[in-house]
């Protein structure tokens, strides 16, 4: 079929089918020869002596007299078959409509005649002549070179144009035929064209059901449906037919969608017609060309896992393309989002995470000690044309229906020794917090609790019902010390809470973030006030501040968990000065007044059973609902402050 043994089988089956209609009929049946005629298409010349020379005879055929009859296989023209030239490359119909040929034996003639077990020739008619080529093609990938026998069966022996546009055409110019460059076949010219791509098949939408092939010219219909034809599933050209039979310049030409075939390569075959007469049997030359269209990047996803060994955590991965044109794929395990394309570029030019193929569209490589959690899985796919993508596949957990094996107990198990007690939760080495606060250059898929591929401040947030689902498993596991790990967690929320990163955390952290309010990621480095991860300061971070770090509400000054009298009267004192949270700025607008009131009013009473009861107070000069009798001091308080504004 090509390479080190040479093309004989592809050459007789294209002869089959170009040549291949008509009748069988016996010319020549001897005890050592035979000669048939496909009626009209095809002159088959056998032999099984395996001596030198030749035998000649003259046998009858249905071709018409004068006919030009080539010698199909090659072999007439081969130094080795035939050293003396006894075999014609081309022989002429008589007017009888016999011809004269030599039938080869299977060993060359003379003394020392190469046994080359050989011994046939196939005359026809010759097919038209021309050359296939397509448009806008952005490179050509070179064919393969078979070396020696390992790379025979393996070696492309055909160029590949590559595709990237949404279209193109395939245009067919033949050209006048001239048979050994002297005699004229005018009826070789030919005058028609048709063509199909992936042999006619519909790989990208469902197959009709009464029809077979690609609407390629946009018509709306396959124009060659009939299965006993050499036309079936073939189209039309209609961008350009132009014929030389009939006085065209012999061009035929096709635009085709690229967007209605699959990715990767697509087989284009053009059959030229030769002009025959109403009752004579179809004879074409087929042109063939592989295109690779290459509009998108590849895509690649888990196939599965497989355990490969006793010690938890150790797999095969099985990588799958989705679309079938990956050419090589490499794998790397959990690593941080802030490595970039170019870092992992430069492993794999190393030769790292390289995948073994182990089917057209399978890849696998080895995983050692993989996590229980949610891992991230980077892949590399390239395809023969160079294009490549670089997939962050998140939140893939091993088992289920995937298979695998994992190591450790999964999400708050940041040590993978399958338990979950404190130094899992705080600590710089494997503990959540260590990871948290290297912002994204570390990362342990125990800790990726809402399985986007990093591990921050979000994650923080989920852990306490993480670790309130690990107490809640049935039955208990002494392994685990859950009490000791929401301690841990409890000061790893309060130290990041610590925007300022001064004197522990207080209420100069809620104004810390106050300042730095409209802030975004996009010019300012906002990590430490960013609580809630969306790349900009505003209210919820100052929320998230207040009610989860603190535990709290707004209206509670001193944060001591409660908003109540102490509150109100800090409030009182600092009414109407410039503010901040300790001088009960709640709103953060830099001075105390009414608006900070109405916040601790309509919070008044949180954090104590059972609440307050109602009553009213003045401040600056007006009379307020606050939820308890106003006391003396309350009063006083609010008339010093107002005989001062009046001041």
């Amino acid at each position: 079929m090509g390479g080190l043994y040479g093309d004989t089988i592809t050459k007789l089956t294209n002869i089959r089918n170009t040549h291949g209609r008509g009748n069988f009929i016996p010319r020549l049946t001897e005890k050592e020869s035979l000669v048939y005629e496909r009626e009209n298409s095809a002159l088959v010349l056998l032999s099984n002596r395996t001596d030198g020379g030749y035998d000649s005879r003259t046998v009858l055929t249905g071709f018409a007299p004068g006919t030009p009859l080539i010698e199909l296989t090659g072999n007439a023209a081969s130094t080795v078959i035939d050293p003396f030239n006894d075999f014609p490359e081309m022989v002429v119909v008589n007017a009888d409509r016999t011809v004269n040929v030599r039938i080869p034996r299977n060993r060359a003639p003379g003394a020392n005649g190469a046994l080359h077990n050989t011994g046939y020739l196939i005359y026809g008619p010759s097919g038209p002549q021309g050359t296939l080529s397509v448009s806008n093609v952005v490179q050509t990938i070179a064919p393969e070179v078979a070396t020696d026998l390992a790379t025979n069966a393996t070696a492309r022996l055909t160029a590949i144009d590559v595709i990237k546009a949404n279209s193109f055409s395939v245009s067919l110019q033949t050209n006048q035929v001239r048979l050994l460059g002297t005699f004229r076949d005018p009826d070789a010219d030919g005058d028609n064209a048709l063509l199909s791509i992936n042999n006619g098949i519909d790989s990208v939408r469902s197959t009709n059901t009464t029809t077979f092939g690609l609407d390629l010219n946009g018509n709306g219909v396959v124009d060659h449906t009939n299965p006993g034809s050499p036309a079936y599933g073939f189209e039309s050209f209609l961008t350009k037919r132009s014929p030389l039979t009939t006085g065209g310049d012999g061009e035929y030409r096709q635009n085709i969608d690229a967007t209605q075939l699959p990715e990767g390569y697509n087989y284009v075959e053009v059959r030229a017609f030769r002009k025959r007469n109403a009752n004579e049997p179809s004879i074409y030359s087929s042109f063939r060309k592989v295109v690779y269209v290459d509009r998108l990047k590849p895509v690649s996803t888990i196939d599965s896992f497989k355990p490969f060994t006793a010690f938890p955590g150790d797999n095969d991965v099985w990588i799958r393309s989705l679309d079938q044109t990956a050419d090589s794929v490499n794998v790397f395990w959990n690593v941080p989002a802030s490595f970039t394309e170019a870092d992992i570029l430069g492993w794999i030019a190393q030769g790292q995470g390289r995948a073994d193929q182990i089917d057209r569209d399978l890849f696998k490589t080895g995983t050692f000690g993989m996590p229980n959690g949610n891992n991230v899985l980077t892949v590399y796919t390239r395809e023969i044309t160079g294009t490549y993508s670089l997939q962050r596949i998140v939140g893939v957990t091993a088992g289920g229906a995937l298979g695998g094996d994992m190591r450790g107990f999964g999400l708050a198990d940041l040590n993978h020794d399958n338990a979950v007690r404190p130094d899992d939760i705080s600590g710089t080495s494997y503990g959540f917090e260590g990871i948290m606060y290297a912002r994204n250059t570390r990362f342990d898929p125990a800790g990726d609790l809402n399985a986007d591929g990093l591990v921050d401040t979000r994650d923080l947030w989920l852990l306490p019902a993480a670790l309130s689902g690990v107490a809640a498993l049935t039955p208990p596991s002494s392994v685990h010390n859950i009490a000791g790990a929401q301690v841990a967690l409890r000061q790893v929320v309060l130290n990041r809470g610590n925007i300022n990163q001064q004197f522990g955390t207080d209420a100069f952290d809620i104004d810390a973030i106050y300042q730095r309010l409209g802030q975004t990621s996009a010019t300012n480095d906002i990590w430490f006030a960013d609580l809630n991860v969306d790349g900009v300061i505003d209210q919820r971070d100052v929320d998230m501040e207040v009610r989860v770090v603190f535990q709290t509400q707004y209206g509670d000054v001193n944060l001591d968990g409660k908003v109540d009298y102490s509150d109100l009267n800090i409030l009182s004192a600092s009414f109407d000065t410039a503010g901040g949270w300790a001088r009960a700025d709640f709103s953060g607008d830099g001075v105390t007044n009414l608006r900070d009131f109405y916040i601790l009013a309509q919070n008044w009473g949180f954090g104590i059973n059972g609440g307050l009861a109602s009553s009213i107070v003045i401040l600056g000069g007006q009379q307020l609902v606050v939820p308890e009798p106003a006391t003396l001091g309350v009063l006083v308080a609010a008339s010093a402050l107002m005989l001062r504004r009046r001041r």
